[in-house]
């Protein structure tokens, strides 16, 4: 869980910063590694379909 939550405000925090500074953010790729099928395995279905949801529009 902490690596999702880590990609996710790193993700946002760069992005605002960049828009802060008139630059675009689209060039940034991020990458969440798991040696499981699916993210957050240990929480229950919704939580995992929403973050994995989450994850996809962010890229």
């Amino acid at each position: 869980a902490g690596g999702v939550e880590l990609v996710l405000c790193v993700q946002y925090r760069l992005r605002q910063l960049l828009a802060e500074r008139g630059r675009g953010a689209d060039h940034l790729e991020f990458h969440l590694l798991t040696d499981m099928d699916e993210v957050l395995h240990t929480h229950n279905p919704r939580v995992r379909a929403k973050f994995t949801r989450i994850l996809g529009e962010r890229g």
